[in-house]
């Protein structure tokens, strides 16, 4: 071959190879992530996992981020027909429950649900009665929706002894304090026309029961704001394993609310060591001429009606309250009851796993939670699942009555 033609020859080959190379460069070759084992087809990881602010138990993100609803729970149950019958309660994530008024006509309660609870159509709540200042404070501190019938006003008190307005649950509804639902404004979706039902329910006439299901479209109907403010919403108790190695055996605890009424305002939980939870009963004692040491034979475990489990709650806490009379009733007895929370420390008691711990807690604001502390000053750790927290006159705190073991 002569010159020329290997000249040439080396010219289509170099054009071939350039060919070749521009072509490969056009299809990048794809390398697996350096995490990534190219072997195994890795699904998605589920999105939405989450945790409860209620409970610290696991839930998708909406729920975690959904505001949660809190209802006014009628405690004024027949107890001479011997029914301990509330509606619904056992769905709640959390309970509050304390005095409802200064002349010992009782207690009362706020069961605060998460709306993936209050989703299920069948799920009825009640007795439902009216709002105090200090449960609408205890709702917006968890930014809860709330639901009540009737409120606390200056037109029930005896006119001489009126306080403050402030003081009253009703100016703080028509405030906008929290965003509410008064079911007697919206009987035909509120109020379950079951009679029977009714007045098992409650020796209270106005105690009306409510569809969770319809109460929570009313809510999202009603406000814009369904989730919380915050996208990371506070924890209403810093979750964890809490330390108990030091702490005291406690299989049960008996509460006295007040010692103006013994009948109403008693309440024991008992730890059950195979479910591993407090359960809740109530009317102990009878009341007899201001003597509170006779076994009551009718003492009643509460029991949620809808699902005929008994109440049952992984914490349970107890707290030394201020609690005082505001005015007087026409028959100049004390009447409606303030209680301090706002700005306000105390002591307290932390059972859970049959175990006792005492506390101090205090409350900042009405925009956050109230926080529990330890002996050392460090914030409490507290067990995920159902909480139910006693607040107490702080006149009865020294009369609760801790049991180490079983009867």
């Amino acid at each position: 071959m002569n010159s020329a033609k290997k000249v040439f020859a080396l010219f289509l080959t170099i054009i071939t190879l350039f060919t070749l190379l521009c072509s490969c460069a056009s299809e990048p070759t794809a390398f697996p992530d350096a995490d990534e084992d190219p072997k195994v087809d890795t699904p998605d990881k589920p999105k939405g996992d989450a945790k409860s602010p209620l409970t610290g138990l696991d839930c998708k993100h909406d729920e975690s981020v959904a505001r949660p609803v809190a209802f006014m729970i009628d405690n004024e149950v027949n107890y001479f027909s011997g029914n301990y019958s509330n509606l619904g309660i056992c769905e709640a994530d959390i309970i509050f429950e304390t005095n409802i008024e200064s002349n010992g006509s009782g207690t009362r309660m706020m069961a605060v649900f998460s709306q993936s609870a209050l989703s299920d159509e069948d799920l009825v709540i009640g007795g439902v009665r009216s709002a105090r200042p200090y449960f609408l404070q205890l709702a917006k501190m968890i930014d809860a929706f709330y639901v009540h019938e009737g409120s606390s006003s200056t037109d029930d008190a005896l006119p001489s002894s009126v306080v403050d307005p402030s003081y009253y649950a009703r100016p703080m509804l028509y405030n906008g304090y929290v965003d509410s639902y008064e079911l007697n404004f919206d009987g035909k979706i509120s109020y379950r026309p079951d009679e029977d039902v009714y007045n098992k329910l409650s020796v209270v006439s106005s105690a009306v029961v409510v569809n969770a299901a319809n109460a929570l479209s009313h809510l999202k109907k009603t406000y814009s704001r369904h989730e919380y403010e915050s996208e990371t919403p506070t924890d209403l108790f810093r979750f964890g394993t809490p330390k108990l190695d030091n702490a005291a055996d406690a299989h049960s605890v008996r509460i006295r609310f007040s010692d103006a009424n013994a009948f109403y305002t008693q309440s024991q939980f008992t730890y059950d060591k195979d479910l591993g939870v407090y359960v809740r009963s109530q009317y102990l004692y009878q009341s007899s001429l201001g003597f509170y040491n006779n076994p009551n034979p009718n003492a009643i475990t509460s029991t949620d009606i809808n699902s005929g489990k008994t109440l049952q709650f992984e914490n349970v806490f107890v707290l030394s309250t201020n609690q005082y009379a505001i005015d007087q009733d026409y028959g100049y007895s004390p009447y409606h009851t303030k209680i301090d929370l706002i700005g306000f420390e105390g002591e307290g008691y932390y059972f859970t796993e049959g175990k006792c711990v005492p506390i101090t807690w205090k409350c900042d604001s009405d925009t956050a939670p109230i926080r529990y502390y330890t002996a050392d000053g460090k914030e409490l750790t507290v067990n995920c699942g159902k909480t139910f927290i006693n607040l107490v006159h702080q006149d009865a705190f020294s009369d609760l009555v801790i049991e180490a073991n079983a009867a």
